[in-house]
């Protein structure tokens, strides 16, 4: 039945033989719709199990599915090329090389002035705000990256200070609707490949077991 199995069930088979998973931590070709698709066949086969989590789910492979993966053939070698020569950097990745150095320098600056406008509101206890709505999210999303030119990549302390202007400033509310629209598919959360040297890495969400995730993309970017 193994040779049944399309190439996203395949890869849920080997990604599943090393332990449980939650949805957000299984990827394959197609997003999330390809994703649950592929975990409903194996389900539906008796080789996975399924079982709610609050919005998302977790996946855990069975015996069967183990029998199933260790009958799988091997994936074929990838061929290597010859090194191209390397060339210099485009006009575009120019600009997006200089977006992000300018966005590393001037956000210590950037925390700083939020800090001193929010002092300026002397004692008055600033409430803590609702998540702001997905809409609001992937609309500052697109916006800081089309204004900023980060390539896609939007480092989540500059997606904090847009939403403070408009009054979102609890963190946790922030976060969770991150991650939220992260398992619809909506957005992707990416880990820093060197978080050590971001000034402003407290800002980016730090999840134990994935590493300090600093930016975010527009699902199927």
């Amino acid at each position: 039945m193994s040779d049944e199995l399309g190439p996203a069930e395949r890869a849920l088979l080997s990604v599943l033989d090393a332990g449980e998973r939650k949805a957000s931590e299984l990827k394959v070709a197609g997003g999330a719709k390809a994703r649950d698709a592929a975990v409903a066949a194996l389900v539906g086969r008796g080789f996975a199990t399924q079982a709610r989590e609050g919005r998302s789910y977790r996946c855990a492979i069975t015996d069967a599915g183990r029998e199933a993966n260790a009958r799988l053939p091997p994936a074929p070698e990838k061929r290597t090329r010859a090194p191209r020569a390397q060339k210099g950097p485009g006009a575009d990745e120019l600009r997006t090389m200089i977006a992000a150095l300018l966005d590393e320098k001037l956000a210590p600056i950037a925390a700083r002035l939020d800090r001193l406008l929010a002092a300026r509101e002397g004692e008055r206890a600033i409430a803590p705000t609702e998540a702001p709505a997905e809409a609001l999210l992937l609309d500052a999303v697109a916006r800081l990256d089309a204004e900023r030119q980060y390539g896609g990549l939007v480092p989540i302390p500059a997606l904090r200070r847009e939403l403070a202007r408009d009054g979102h400033r609890d963190r946790a509310a922030i976060d969770a609707a991150l991650l939220a629209l992260e398992d619809d598919g909506a957005l992707r959360l990416l880990v820093a490949q060197s978080p050590a040297t971001l000034a402003d890495r407290a800002d980016g969400i730090d999840r134990p077991g994935r590493g300090l995730i600093y930016y975010v993309a527009r699902g199927g970017a």
